[in-house]
Formats: structure tokens, sequence, C-alpha cells
């Protein structure tokens, strides 16, 4: 049971890499080009990213033959890619490149690099773009959708910001389509405000809702602390050693740890990795408000937003998407404009926020409010 109360989650992305070159150009310059941007992609996000390519398949690793096609795509799909990239290593070949993104199906990111000045003018080289525009008019006809990156160098800051861009969209795609969100309890009776259509949600984008009763999560939090096992006892300790709980009776603060891995045990039982929580009409049978709870688990990679709020849930799961790991998501509220300055906002209601967007100099201070 304690590698479930400690797992924390992780998004994985598979990418096909099919980089692509005209069939009488040069060879020795298309493995020039695609050392280049191959080294670069390798090093974005690779604790979360898996590039397969099809080395075992084309020439070097580049595609152009037309009769490859079917084995590549087929590769790809027995390697369950999110997403297809391909990198024009000069013209290349739209009948191969626009044929693998039509079967595949998947986002599809196009990029060449930009040509030097042409050599003479009878003979310019690669005509990178050109092919691009060749290739994405074929794709558009076939349906694909596809974004791509200005023509630059592999060592230029748009390749790189635009591989990561197209990452976290990948991402976010990827985690709406069967999304499941636990919904606990339901939204505080003056509330209409957070109310959510949620059979437009599954239908438009298949995110399911999965109902979880709040009375479920206090008897887990009871059986929790009367097994007060190894991993109850440390979490424990280490909320107290984070943070100032001398406001807070001790009993209270086991009651906190309790509560937080009840909610993360029915999130994980019911294969949810985002949550709504009715929140504070749920004190009184907690025993404890849940902010904290929201907090820790969102810095455990599976946010809960507040007052049953689903649609908020969703742009969670969507901010934890795009983030890549990158630092916790949260849910403010916008509560009053600054009396004096224009351009700041009081984002403080209630406390649901994760521990680690504590400033590094401040000590995190847990107290009673309800």
């Amino acid at each position: 049971m304690n590698e479930v109360f400690g797992r924390k989650y992780k998004d994985h992305l598979v990418i096909g890499v099919a980089p692509t070159k005209r069939g009488f150009l040069s060879m020795e310059e298309a493995v020039r080009q695609k050392e280049k941007f191959m080294a670069v992609i390798r090093g974005v996000k690779s604790d979360i990213v898996t590039i397969v390519d099809i080395d075992d398949i084309c020439e070097n690793g580049i595609m152009y033959r037309y009769e490859e096609v079917a084995q590549v795509a087929e590769k790809f799909r027995l390697a369950g890619i999110d997403a297809l990239f391909t990198p024009f290593c000069d013209f290349g070949e739209e009948q191969t490149v626009a044929t693998l993104a039509a079967r595949l199906n998947v986002p599809t990111l196009v990029w060449g690099p930009r040509d030097e000045r042409p050599n003479t003018d009878e003979s310019r080289g690669r005509d990178t773009q050109c092919g691009m525009f060749a290739a994405t008019k074929v794709m558009r006809r076939y349906g694909v959708r596809y974004s791509y990156i200005f023509n630059c160098e592999t060592d230029h800051p748009m390749f790189e910001q635009g591989y990561t861009n197209f990452l976290r969209v990948v991402n976010a795609l990827k985690t709406v389509h069967g999304l499941r969100i636990a919904k606990f309890g339901s939204r505080p009776l003056p509330f209409i405000s957070v109310t959510g259509n949620e059979g437009d949600l599954m239908t438009k984008f298949g995110i399911t809702t999965v109902p979880v009763s709040l009375t479920d999560v206090k008897q887990d939090a009871d059986a929790i602390e009367a097994e007060n096992g190894e991993f109850y006892q440390a979490y424990t300790a280490d909320i107290m050693k984070r943070m100032d709980c001398s406001a807070m009776a001790e009993d209270k603060v086991r009651r906190v740890a309790a509560i937080t891995m009840a909610a993360k045990k029915q999130m994980l039982e019911k294969d949810c990795t985002v949550g709504a929580m009715e929140c504070w009409p749920a004190t009184s049978l907690f025993g404890v408000a849940v902010c904290t709870t929201l907090g820790e688990l969102s810095d455990d990679g599976f946010p809960i937003s507040c007052e049953n709020d689903i649609n908020g849930a969703v742009t969670m799961a969507l901010l934890r998407a795009i983030s890549l790991g990158e630092g916790s998501v949260f849910l403010a509220d916008l509560t009053i404009r600054d009396p004096e300055n224009d351009n700041a906002e009081l984002l403080w209601h209630c406390g649901p926020f994760p521990y680690s967007l504590k400033d590094a100099g401040c000590q995190a201070l847990m107290a009673e409010r309800l």
C-alpha cells in the first residue's frame, strides 16, 4: 500500500520521428541535417519523451521511398506514438510524408532548416521550404492536422522552443481524451457558478466524471489512522517538519495526513488523475478542512479543484499537461483588486495551494480556519 500512497503523477509521450529527403538529392547532406536536429530533440524532455526513429527501416533513417511508408506506419502504430514529427532534410518527398501522416492520423509537426544562400542560379541545394509547402498542401487535402516551426537552424532558440511547444500541445490532447475526474461529493448549495455539463464533457471530449463518496474518504481516513502504518507516520512527520503546525493540535495534523492519503487512494483506485472536491462543506464530516490536502495532492501531480468545480478540474489537467512536469498547478480565486496597484490582484481566498509555491525564505503555516 505504501507504493500507492507514495505514487507521483508522471507524463509520458511517444513521438515518431520520420525525417525525409528528396530521392535524388545528396544523402550525405541529408544525414548531416538529420544528425543536427536529432541531437537537439533527443535532449528535450528526455525523462518523459520516448523517441521512435526509423533507422531500422529506411536508409540512414531518412524516408524517401514510398514503398517503405507502410512499414514505417506499422512500426509507429505498434509503438503507440502520440504524435509524428517529420523534419525535412531538404526538399523531401511529399508523397511519402503526406501519406504517412494521413495513415497515422496523429498530431503532426513539420519543420525544415533555413537554407543557405543558393550556390548558383541553376542549383539551389536543398530548396527545403518549397518541399514543405508542397507536402503540407497534400496533408491539408488528406485532412491531416499539422503544426510547423518556421525555417530555422537547429541551434536557433526557435527550433527547440517550437518542438517543446508541440510536445505541450500533444500532451494536452492526450490528457483530455479519456480524462477521468474524481468527483468528491457535490457542489456547495450556494455556488451555481461552478456547475458544468458532464454529458457534454463526455460526448465532446471523452471526459468522464467518477463519483466519490465523501463517506468513503472518511472511512478510509479512519482506517489509515487506526492502522498507524509506516507511511502514515512518516508522512505526518514530514508535514510537521515542513510546516509550522503550532496553531493546530497534533491529532488535527494527523487527520489532515490521513484525509490526504485517503483522497489519493480513492483517485488511484478509480483511475482518476484530477479531481473536484466539495471542499468546505465537508469539514464537519472530515474533522478538518481539506485545503492542505488539495495542495499536497497537487504537488504529487493529482490536482483537485475546490467547490466541486468540474470545469476547473479540466483546466488544472490541461495546465499540468502543458507544464510537462515543470511545476505544480493551482486554481486561485480572483478575490479583490489591490487597493492601489491597478495591475495587482489578490489570488487568495482559502488555502488550497501547493507547498512548492512557497517562497524559499518563508515558513509555511497550517492553522485551523473553519
